[in-house]
């Protein structure tokens, strides 16, 4: 079967800095994907990239086995129409009500009537819990309601593929578990790809079901993070896993 993402000798430089190097790995159609690392690892990079927002690069990313990189317009479009961000702050307009929010994507890529639009972007309120607060503000609901609005965001054209940049950023820990056991429902009902940005550890061993880690822009861990917290041969990935200085 053909990987929905397939990364192959993606190498990013920045001047004289080396971002990332060689990086190659491929992603399963419904595949719980997380990307893991410190700080400067080169996560936030791989994933612009993979979105494909980051510039100049060799080597080649393929979404759906079309290139991300070296596509024409016309090809970006036709995969950006597969791809849902839910981004780190959820990035919901404050003008807007929560309906409106998820109908922005339906309005500028479906071509549906107005009445279409509002139907569908409540479904997707319903499917993460909000259908009630469909004329709400992103100030008048909790930090955990936003991310939740933002994934409804995200789904709003049935993309085959969802991006997630640290979901659990600055939630208490109980948000965060319901927040994960919304993306695994997802996952298990609908067959959606989440490819994850994430350091939360509680996260990446309830949700993914595989993980790679960056350090000094090379990918030093591949696999299932539980059998990697257990046997894992790299030092840095070792003490990530198993929260050691």
């Amino acid at each position: 079967m053909q990987p929905i993402i397939k990364v192959t000798d993606l190498t990013v430089r920045y001047e004289d800095r080396t971002v990332l190097d060689n990086i190659n790995f491929s992603v399963a159609a419904g595949e719980r994907f997380m990307i893991l690392g410190r700080s400067g690892a080169g996560k936030t990079t791989l994933l612009t990239h993979m979105l494909g927002l980051g510039g100049t690069a060799s080597g080649e990313i393929l979404v759906d086995g079309d290139s991300i990189i070296h596509g024409d317009p016309l090809a970006k479009r036709k995969i950006l129409r597969k791809i849902g961000v839910m981004y780190q702050s959820g990035a919901l307009f404050g003008s807007m009500t929560l309906l409106e929010n998820v109908s922005l994507p339906l309005e500028e890529f479906s071509g549906l009537p107005t009445d279409a639009i509002e139907a569908v972007a409540h479904n997707k309120l319903q499917m993460v819990g909000l259908g009630e607060f469909y004329n709400h503000l992103p100030s008048e609901i909790s930090g955990g309601m936003q991310k939740r609005a933002a994934i409804a965001r995200a789904m709003a054209l049935d993309p085959k593929i969802i991006f997630m940049d640290e979901p659990s950023a600055g939630l208490d820990p109980t948000t965060s578990v319901r927040l994960d056991d919304l993306v695994l429902h997802l996952s298990e009902t609908l067959g959606i790809t989440f490819i994850v940005v994430s350091h939360e550890l509680p996260s990446i061993y309830k949700v993914a079901e595989r993980i790679i880690m960056l350090d000094d822009g090379k990918i030093v861990a591949d696999g299932d993070p539980l059998t990697l917290r257990a046997s894992c041969d790299n030092m840095a990935a070792r003490k990530f896993f198993n929260r050691e200085a």
